[in-house]
């Protein structure tokens, strides 16, 4: 695994992609299209493999719209909400 040290948000993406320039970029804009927010993020690699754990702000059904389509380089995304 990879640690990676990161506070819980109420509404997080997690992702295992690519390590490789631009890759980030495809996700982060994608969010910012949607008007979402991005409160945190913290980043771990171990090799050819990226993580990202990202605390955002946004409407939850369109960002669940949106993360099948981030494309090959990701080759898992999470998406969490957490309920009081």
């Amino acid at each position: 695994g990879v640690e990676i040290h990161t506070p819980v948000t109420e509404h997080m993406i997690i992702t295992s992609h690519n390590n490789s320039a631009g890759v980030l970029l495809i996700l982060m804009s994608a969010l910012s299209a949607l008007n979402v927010n991005v409160e945190t993020l913290q980043l771990g690699d171990r090799g050819n493999n990226g993580y990202a754990v990202l605390g955002i702000e946004g409407d939850y059904d369109t960002v669940a719209h949106i993360l099948p389509k981030l494309g090959p380089h990701f080759k898992e995304v999470s998406h969490i909400i957490l309920n009081d």
